[in-house]
């Protein structure tokens, strides 16, 4: 069996619309990360 992580790098406030460099679906990318961190740690996998 695979052994699995999960590594989320900074998810920066730059890239939301009220940063500096606001980036086209970092809104959704942000919700997706905090979906997959939820998931990870109730099937009790590394984070």
């Amino acid at each position: 069996m695979a052994k699995q992580a999960l590594i989320l790098i900074d998810i920066q406030n730059d890239y939301f619309p009220a940063g500096k460099w606001p980036l086209d679906g970092v809104e959704a990318a942000a919700d997706k990360a905090a979906q997959v961190l939820h998931a990870f740690r109730q099937a009790g996998k590394p984070t």
